[in-house]
């Protein structure tokens, strides 16, 4: 059995990287810790616009239809770089929850990057994470 990442996995590991490094790493978290998330969001809109954000989303709903290990080395740089915001919710959680529910509209937006999001699922998680800078799903 092979656990070695592929050239696609470091191309994609390779695509976020550069896109994170150019949009300043922690000073991102730094603002939108402060309010100021306008920076953050044209990141996630550069972060779809490479695909990232629809990896788990099948390809007849919009997405890439990659699978966990895509989504995993994609995430391994968000953290690298300590990118903010609703990161588990926008590139996980509701593109496929959303799709698997044949939501195409505020799916599409999550895909490209107009909007993130995040959700609750009382009563084990009564709160959305981040309700002020992305939509919220229940």
């Amino acid at each position: 059995m092979d656990f070695l990442l592929d050239e696609m996995h470091t191309d994609l590991a390779g695509t976020a990287d550069q896109i994170l490094s150019r949009a300043g790493g922690v000073g991102l978290a730094r603002a939108w810790s402060e309010g100021k998330a306008e920076a953050a969001l044209d990141v996630y809109r550069q972060l779809a616009e490479a695909g990232i954000t629809g990896l788990l989303a099948p390809e007849e709903a919009g997405g890439s239809g990659a699978g966990t290990v895509e989504m995993i080395v994609a995430v391994e740089q968000l953290g690298r770089h300590a990118f903010p915001g609703p990161v588990a919710e926008t590139f996980a959680v509701l593109p496929w929850a959303l799709a698997a529910a044949g939501a195409s509209d505020p799916l599409s937006a999550l895909l490209s990057g107009d909007r993130t999001g995040t959700c609750a699922a009382p009563p084990v998680q009564p709160r959305a994470a981040d309700p002020a800078s992305a939509a919220v799903f229940g």
